[in-house]
């Protein structure tokens, strides 16, 4: 697997919503992931460690490892939420490990 970061550009109309930006979660039990299995954002295991506001400009940017997720919480009305993702990667070939602490 390469080294790889996920860039996330926000490009929202406005600044009327920053509880929409991506959420970056670890599991309070310490899981890991797995191949092709999707965990549910509501689960009470996960606890949200950072949050980027869903404002216009901004840029999010994160290592995926294999314990932390990351996700939007569950929208109370219908918002488009524009964006442009991105991944910067190395030649070097890693396994995903665990995250820093």
């Amino acid at each position: 697997m390469l080294c790889q970061v996920t860039v996330l550009f926000y490009l929202p109309e406005n600044d009327d919503h920053p509880e929409l930006g991506t959420c970056v979660l670890h599991s309070k039990k310490g899981k890991i992931q797995k191949e092709s299995e999707k965990e549910k954002f509501s689960d009470p295991d996960f606890t949200i460690t950072e949050k980027a506001p869903y404002v216009r400009n901004a840029v999010f940017s994160f290592a995926p490892c294999l314990t932390s997720w990351h996700g939007v919480e569950k929208m109370k009305e219908r918002v488009t939420r524009n964006s442009i993702q991105g991944f910067i990667s190395t030649m070097k070939h890693q396994a995903k490990g665990h995250c820093p602490k």
